[in-house]
C-alpha cells in the first residue's frame, strides 16, 4: 500500500488490480516529480568534469 490509494476502502492484499494500479500510479507521480526537477533550472546541481557543485544560475 502506498501513499497515494486510489481506492483504500477495496485495495488490498486480495486484489492485485488495484495494487498494481497503485503501483502505476506512484511511479508515474515520482516520475512527475523527477521531470519537473530536471526543468526548474533553479533546482539543478551542475556539476564540472571533477564532480563539484556549481552554484551558477547562468545557464
Amino acid at each position: 500500500m502506498g501513499l497515494y490509494d486510489v481506492a483504500p476502502h477495496i485495495s488490498g492484499k486480495n486484489n492485485c488490480f488495484f495494487d498494481y494500479l497503485n503501483n502505476y500510479l506512484i511511479r508515474a507521480k515520482l516520475l512527475i516529480n523527477l521531470a519537473s526537477l530536471v526543468n526548474d533550472k533553479n533546482t539543478i546541481l551542475w556539476t564540472d568534469t571533477n564532480n563539484r557543485i556549481i552554484n551558477d544560475n547562468k545557464f
